[in-house]
């Protein structure tokens, strides 16, 4: 039980810096793997935990939109119930692309490349987390979120809360544009849309908004001034006596 235990405490975060500092001794002492089984399994957990980094780059950049969700939607929570949002978590004002070049250049770079010394056969994929680190240089979130895929996935987005219908759909709305479905008409979704774009600062740089924010902002806008002009529209034309609306004359 507590061999299985250390190894789930080994995916903490908090701890990382405890195994970078064991494994660089570890290395300094010429070791060619830990003696100590339980912190052997241990590290190999955790190299699993964070492996996505290590992936060819679809796979790792499929696992970082997937992880920047978790984080975001996380945040999303935090907003709602009052609490403080990490600035990880902020979806606001994070870059997805940003936040995967500074985890590999500041937490598994140094990581991996002391483990690939313990562990040889790990190098080809050290190599590719470093120049998965230059191809995401060149990408933008923009880029990042339209690589998405299917409506399938915008589908199973994780809910924020308990109630099924409040989903976090900003990330993928820049979907909208190349599918058939409207993700601002449907009865289920429009609502969260709306909700989330009257909520964003209407006064804030477009460059401090996400691409899925800017849009839903946009077409909150639109969604305001059509009905607007529909009411106008709609509204009784003046009545003559009796209250009878007199009839348009023939062409």
């Amino acid at each position: 039980r507590n061999a299985v235990a250390g190894c789930i405490l080994a995916t903490d975060i908090a701890k990382h810096s405890s195994y970078c500092d064991q494994v660089r001794e570890l290395v300094q002492e010429g070791a060619s793997r830990p003696s100590a089984k339980q912190l052997e399994m241990e590290l190999i957990i955790k190299c699993a935990d964070i492996s996505n980094v290590l992936k060819p780059f679809p796979i790792a950049r499929r696992w970082a939109l997937c992880v920047t969700d978790e984080f975001f939607h996380q945040g999303d929570v935090e907003r709602t119930l009052g609490m403080p949002v990490l600035p990880s978590n902020d979806r606001r004002t994070q870059s997805r692309v940003d936040s995967q070049i500074l985890f590999i250049q500041f937490v598994c770079a140094p990581f991996f490349e002391s483990i690939a010394t313990l562990y040889p056969g790990l190098r080809p994929d050290v190599d590719r987390m470093h120049e998965n680190s230059e191809t995401w240089k060149g990408y933008t979130d923009m880029e990042l979120e339209e690589t998405r895929g299917s409506i399938e996935d915008f589908i199973r987005l994780p809910s924020v809360g308990s109630d099924p219908d409040q989903k976090t759909f900003e990330d993928l709305l820049c979907l909208t544009a190349g599918t058939e479905h409207d993700f601002f008409a449907d009865p289920l979704t429009a609502p969260v849309i709306g909700a989330i774009a009257g909520a964003a600062d209407p006064g804030a740089e477009p460059a401090r908004l996400t691409p899925g924010l800017q849009i839903m902002v946009e077409r909150h806008q639109e969604s305001l001034d059509n009905s607007a002009r529909n009411s106008a529209d709609s509204s009784p034309r003046d009545s003559g006596p009796m209250g009878i609306i007199p009839e348009a004359p023939s062409p």
